[in-house]
């Protein structure tokens, strides 16, 4: 609709009598249409589930998700395609935009270890901030600015001037370029901010769209 890509759909549903057990890839990305939280993704790369490091084929998955949800799900399950680095490893880059409206007011890049994510904050220009956005996520080193966050900051300021309001749009670098990862709209349902991070996004928003809830 506005000129992202996104992974590819393979399946979406509530029922999982229907979920395509036997018709999984390889590598793919199962996670809720709706929720937060790395714990209601499920990574499966080559026969190992990455975020628990664990050994898991399909059946083994299809039934950890009849487990947790029994047969229909509260909100729709996406079967994604797996994105990869440029090269072909498992894992894509993340960065996190901060969104009030067309302006954005900070960046996240986040490394993943397991369900632990390690995040550094930067402006806009690609200076990083002393401390992390949330007190119960660790601060990786700095990097240099990526390849590409021209064209990322460009995709982030169109969708979040779409989205009318605060929103943090949530991006992947890839093998395939970028790619469109959610809209969140209550990052970790507004708590464990850090004050710094609380004044700052709050004057943004006062500042950009005062009257958007």
């Amino acid at each position: 609709m506005h000129g992202v890509a996104v992974p590819e759909l393979l399946w979406c549903g509530r029922d999982l009598a229907r979920f395509p057990v036997h018709e999984l890839p390889a590598r793919v990305a199962v996670r809720r249409a709706w929720g937060g939280g790395s714990k209601q993704t499920h990574l499966l790369v080559d026969g190992r589930e990455l975020l628990d490091d664990r050994a898991c084929t399909p059946q083994e998955l299809y039934t950890s998700l009849r487990r947790q949800y029994g047969r229909w799900t509260a909100h729709p399950l996406l079967v994604e395609e797996f994105l990869e680095d440029a090269a072909g490893q498992p894992r894509a880059s993340q960065f996190n935009f901060y969104c009030f409206c067309g302006t954005i007011g900070l960046v996240e890049h986040v490394e993943h270890a397991g369900y632990t994510s390690h995040r550094t904050a930067y402006d806009a220009s690609w200076e990083p901030f002393p401390g992390v956005v949330y007190a119960a996520r660790p601060r990786s080193e700095p990097i240099p600015r990526p390849p590409g966050m021209d064209e990322m900051l460009t995709v982030a300021r169109r969708l979040g001037a779409a989205y009318g309001t605060f929103v943090r749009v949530d991006l992947y670098q890839c093998s395939k370029g970028i790619y469109f990862g959610e809209f969140s709209s209550t990052p970790f349902n507004g708590t464990h901010i850090q004050p710094w991070a609380d004044h700052l996004l709050g004057q943004l928003w006062q500042e950009h769209c005062p009257l958007s809830v």
